[in-house]
């Protein structure tokens, strides 16, 4: 039989991996509740039963129960995730961090400034099933004023998978420090290989949100922290061998380019009047940020074509390569550095 507290927490933590209502479960995140001094053994059971079920549901429900291609070790795997890899290698550990901050959040005002006591070993000791839950805590609360407060604190900016799947809620100072090595390998790979339809769907409704910006400083930001993220992201991955991982921006391109031909599809409800010719550009710069990823895209996809049998990374290199021609790519992709050029050069 579990107290008060108790149900309060676990309800949270059924709602934050979508089991239930998040309008129904709002208050118990506004409203603080008397902590106890401890938690049963049934409670601390049943929390390790819901994030276990919740982030396995949770990556099937993605892209994880769909047929895939993608490395292994260097060699082309194709399967549902846990066909591709050992399910023994995919359980993800939580450690007490985590049913801290569960705590926390349960017992806390959030309606407060103050956020969950935090240091730098606690980062540093932080699993990768830790870093999972943050992140499904940031998509819950993302657009909350909860939300807007924790993408400045340290357990989300630097949380590489929290920053890739919502990247207009954080800052370019703070992505600068954001982590994206442990997602391209090992379990973490496997986790985004899962997550490619909603990483897709998250770019392509992000590009759509950009489109309707008014505000010149607000464009600069939001383009600033998308152009820094995948950087970054795309330098990890290609360093890990595993530029597989990316291969949800060939999604993105194919879909935002196949309605949007010109630089205005994205600057048209821009309030550009009265700034210099130069901060114009880098508005427009800014807009066209994910864009401006398509040179980079193109020299992969040349790499892939003078690829050789016995190259080391060929069976990677024919991978994207595949992808970019069933997906038709390249007369998008000549746009994409059109436009590119365009706003850089206004």
């Amino acid at each position: 039989m579990v107290n008060r507290f108790e149900s309060n927490l676990l309800e949270i933590v059924y709602c934050i991996f979508g089991n239930r209502s998040f309008q129904q479960t709002l208050p118990l995140f506004l409203k603080p509740s008397r902590r106890p001094r401890c938690l049963s053994l049934e409670t601390i059971e049943l929390v390790k039963q819901a994030l276990v079920k919740g982030t396995t549901q949770k990556l099937a429900s993605d892209s994880g129960w769909r047929m895939g291609t993608f490395l292994r070790d260097g060699q082309v795997k194709t399967g549902r995730l846990w066909d591709r890899t050992d399910p023994k290698k995919l359980g993800l550990e939580f450690s007490k961090c985590s049913l801290d901050f569960l705590i926390w959040v349960t017992a806390a005002d959030l309606s407060k400034q103050e956020f969950w006591k935090w240091s730098t070993s606690d980062s540093e000791r932080l699993t990768l099933g830790d870093r999972f839950l943050f992140c499904a805590i940031m998509e819950l609360l993302g657009s909350t004023d909860i939300g807007n407060r924790w993408s400045n604190k340290r357990p989300f900016f630097t949380n590489g998978l929290a920053v890739l799947m919502l990247t207009d809620r954080f800052a370019e100072e703070n992505i600068a420090e954001t982590e994206f090595h442990p997602w391209v390998v090992g379990q973490g790979g496997a986790v985004l290989e899962g997550l490619q339809s909603v990483l897709a769907k998250n770019w392509i409704e992000m590009e759509e949100r950009k489109a309707q910006i008014n505000e010149v400083e607000k464009m600069q930001n939001v383009g600033r922290a998308q152009a820094l993220a995948l950087e970054r992201f795309m330098d990890a991955a290609d360093a890990a061998g595993r530029r597989d991982l990316c291969r949800f921006l060939l999604v993105v391109f194919k879909r935002i380019l196949e309605n949007q031909n010109e630089l205005r599809d994205w600057t048209g409800a821009l309030d550009v009047s009265g700034i210099r010719v130069a901060d114009r550009t880098v508005t427009y710069q800014a807009a066209a940020a994910v864009l401006l990823q398509a040179n980079r895209l193109q020299r992969w996809q040349q790499e892939s074509q003078t690829s050789g049998f016995l190259d080391e990374n060929y069976v990677a290199m024919k991978l994207w390569k595949s992808d970019w021609e069933r997906l038709n790519l390249q007369p998008l992709i000549d746009r994409a550095i059109r436009i590119g050029r365009e706003a850089s050069f206004l």
